[in-house]
């Protein structure tokens, strides 16, 4: 008779190390605005014009217009530069239309090789102190660069900061089989980024 864990090892190692940082003080945000780092409103605004933003795309015309549009609440359309990787349709021509910079590839190369090509045609490393990679079908929120630029100000050996996903959800009764995959991915997000991630990214862990 086989048996079998419901949880990995690894989901195991890395909830217990979520755990130990949820008791962790020194682990908590030291800021609820930029006053209290004296951080001034002049500060901010010139690392967010240091602010580079990579959007590897393939054929991603129905979402990609959302998600740009959430960007430009952050930083200005010329910071943001978007990656045709052998797309098919419209996906360059709209990010053109919004006022990114454009970097078509065909055939496709893949997203790692595209967020490589980016960096290498737009000279990223050498233009910007701050790159953000991000995905064509996700939604930002206004205040997104910011806080992780306070983080990033308030603390200069921070390197790295991974930001939090959230499915969206409706609301409805009785319940539909439509939103089924929907709260699938939801549950998903949940379990992998307070079980996995929260735990990855505890500095004392460094991983």
């Amino acid at each position: 008779m086989k048996s079998g864990f419901p949880f990995s090892l690894t989901m195991v190692v890395w909830s217990i190390a979520g755990i130990v940082r949820l008791f962790d003080r020194k682990d908590k945000p030291k800021f609820s605005g930029s006053e209290q780092l004296n951080i001034t409103a002049e500060q901010l605004v010139a690392a967010r014009q240091r602010v580079a933003v990579l959007l590897p795309c393939y054929n991603e015309e129905l979402v990609l217009p959302g998600s740009i549009e959430s960007l430009l609440r952050n930083v200005p359309a010329h910071q943001i530069f978007v990656g045709a990787d052998g797309c098919t349709d419209r996906t360059a021509e709209i990010a053109r239309t919004f006022g990114c910079q454009v970097l078509e590839i065909n055939p496709g190369q893949g997203k790692a090789s595209m967020l490589e090509a980016l960096i290498h045609h737009f000279n990223i490393l050498d233009r910007f102190d701050y790159v953000m990679m991000a995905d064509a079908d996700a939604i930002f929120g206004p205040e997104y660069v910011i806080n992780a630029l306070l983080m990033f100000l308030q603390d200069p050996s921070i390197a790295a900061i991974a930001g939090y996903a959230r499915t969206p959800w409706r609301k409805h009764w009785p319940p539909n089989s439509r939103m089924f995959f929907v709260g699938y991915r939801a549950r998903l997000y949940r379990i992998l980024q307070w079980l996995l991630t929260f735990g990855w990214t505890w500095r004392k862990i460094n991983a």
